[in-house]
């Protein structure tokens, strides 16, 4: 119980991070969304980034570029631009994103 207690404080003390920085978001707030997120299976992946930043329109984007740009420095990785998303699942198609690059 104590250790749940620990972890929603955590994630709300992150969404307070992300809510507070308007227009850039840092590498620590990307840092701690990867230990966040790090394993979780696709569903609860998603699910967890979509509340972690409140469907903020801006943090979305930015770490999925943040993760876009940390891929292309494997082996392999595809080179191609991201798609700007559209419409009303907006947020979950760059959350679906962000799960594919990490």
């Amino acid at each position: 119980m104590l250790n749940s207690q620990r972890v929603e404080e955590s994630s709300q003390s992150l969404i307070s991070q992300i809510l507070e920085s308007s227009f850039q978001v840092d590498d620590v707030v990307f840092d701690r969304l990867n230990n966040e997120l790090f394993g979780m299976v696709k569903d609860a992946y998603i699910s967890q980034l979509l509340d972690m930043s409140e469907n903020n329109d801006s943090t979305l984007p930015q770490y999925r570029q943040d993760l876009s740009r940390r891929a292309r420095l494997c082996k392999n990785c595809p080179t191609e631009s991201l798609k700007e998303r559209r419409g009303a699942n907006r947020s979950k198609k760059y959350a679906e994103d962000c799960y594919l690059l990490q």
